[in-house]
């Protein structure tokens, strides 16, 4: 699809001409010459496509928006911003660009935009891994979200938005009865839309979304039926990561049901597509592609695929740790007036701590000998319990914190006690630190990077008040 300011001349030379000229009003002069919402339409069509087209058009529109002082195509070319760098997997200019959209949105008291900048913060912080950031601001997204109007396409799609957005929260968190429900509610929204053509578009990409949740269910059959459905659109709406989510679902089916020879298929027709393929998504794709082969003992293919996994975790690795280099910037220069005052507070309480450390110490070492003496009846396993965890582990399934706390009677709900936001994923790493299991190989089981698990175990320290001179496996060894 052409770009409207490539191929509307007249509007834009009246646009050039009557600012130059001043033969319009100062309040005319805050309109962009052109429907923001059919730019928007076109936009997501050339995206697919064009993505260098649909950024020059982006940087196109906020150079007029700004002229002409348009604050809601400003905020429009802000958010298409935010979108190019997630087609790129550029977590890291991502979260620059939401940052200054949800300041502008507050600036100028544009809801449905700061619930926009939300939900892209969201997506840029949960690929960093910081998890609770993340969560914060996705729930702040959803409650503005509740004031938006149901009658006004922007105001649907960000609603639908949002609700896609907790969709693929709660998926990472392996609640997939949750992820189905925000999926129907998205859906919902989809179906308001009055424009055709862009409802066909969107229940094309809620078909797709349909699939990956019912394979969680294990609905096999509705997982295929809507992955089908949306192919079957495929030829009018040309999405690679729709297409790639597709394609991958019919392989896990297939993979499923033990007949790896079509689920290779389906997995190399995933892989071959071009276009935009999230990072998680390919390395997920990587895993079940070395899975197949391995069934079907074809260890070449398999090691070729390993090697190729490897390298993109490598990239995602790199990805993460520019996006954790600019949050640290960020608060290192948004602290940097307060350092006097820091400086002054720290050295008068220089001495307190001192002393509290040391009583703090002491507490610590007699609670931890006492909890010792408890719990020391609990870690003994029986080799067969501990190759059950082990398995749970290795297969990355999400019963295995239930089995590690059936084993450990409360550990989970004592940490929890300690501090109740820890998530999931950070109970999970804290069982394997109880088993003493390497960091590599909780990267391994679990399917990320070991700078991930160590930024994990740095919030775990954090969020138990671990003191940084106790190592984290006598610690949790004593527990």
């Amino acid at each position: 699809m052409p770009s409207i300011f490539k191929h509307n001349p007249i509007k834009t030379l009246f646009a050039i001409l009557t600012i130059w000229m001043g033969f319009i009003s100062p309040k005319a002069q805050e309109i962009l010459p052109i429907d923001l919402s059919e730019w928007r339409r076109n936009q997501q069509e050339i995206l697919g496509k064009n993505p260098e087209l649909y950024l020059e058009n982006t940087q196109e529109l906020k150079k007029r928006a700004i002229q002409l002082g348009d604050q809601r195509a400003e905020l429009m070319a802000l958010d298409a911003n935010c979108t190019y760098s997630k087609v790129r997997n550029d977590f890291d200019q991502m979260l620059k660009y939401a940052k200054t959209l949800l300041t502008k949105a507050q600036e100028y008291k544009q809801i449905t935009y700061e619930v926009m900048a939300r939900k892209h913060l969201f997506e840029a912080l949960i690929f960093s891994d910081l998890e609770e950031e993340a969560f914060n601001e996705l729930q702040l997204g959803t409650k503005l979200a509740e004031s938006l109007k149901e009658d006004q396409e922007l105001d649907l799609l960000t609603l639908a938005d949002i609700y896609i957005a907790n969709s693929n929260y709660y998926s990472q968190q392996k609640d997939f009865q949750k992820q189905f429900e925000y999926i129907h509610i998205a859906g919902k929204y989809f179906k308001k839309i009055q424009n055709k053509s862009l409802k066909d578009r969107l229940l094309y990409i809620h078909h797709s979304n349909l699939a990956v949740v019912n394979y969680q269910l294990d609905r096999e059959d509705s997982a295929v039926y809507f992955a089908e459905l949306s192919l079957a659109s495929e030829k009018n709406y040309d999405r690679d990561d729709i297409e790639f989510n597709n394609y991958s679902t019919i392989g896990n089916v297939a993979f499923k049901q033990e007949n790896f020879e079509k689920a290779l298929i389906n997995f190399h027709f995933a892989e071959k597509i071009t276009g935009y393929k999230n990072h998680l998504n390919t390395r997920l794709l990587y895993q079940n592609i070395i899975k197949s082969y391995e069934r079907l003992n074809d260890t070449i293919a398999a090691k070729n695929y390993k090697n190729k996994l490897d390298s993109l975790e490598l990239r995602i690795t790199q990805s993460q740790k520019k996006s954790l280099q600019t949050l640290l910037k960020e608060e290192k220069t948004s602290n940097s007036s307060l350092q006097i005052l820091h400086i002054i507070m720290a050295a008068s309480l220089l001495v307190l701590i001192g002393i509290g450390l040391l009583f703090y110490r002491r507490f610590r070492k007699e609670k931890l000998n006492s909890n010792q003496e408890k719990s020391q009846s609990q870690i003994n396993l029986s080799e067969e319990e501990l190759n059950h965890l082990m398995e749970f582990l290795q297969n990355n399934d999400p019963t295995f914190l239930l089995y590690f706390d059936k084993k450990f009677g409360d550990f989970s709900s004592r940490l929890l006690a300690i501090n109740p936001n820890l998530s999931s994923s950070e109970l999970e790493i804290c069982a394997m630190l109880k088993l003493k299991i390497p960091t590599k190989n909780m990267a391994r089981y679990k399917y990320i990077a070991p700078k991930t698990v160590q930024n994990k175990k740095h919030l775990i320290r954090k969020k138990l008040n671990i003191p940084t001179n106790v190592d984290l496996y006598d610690w949790f060894n004593n527990f």
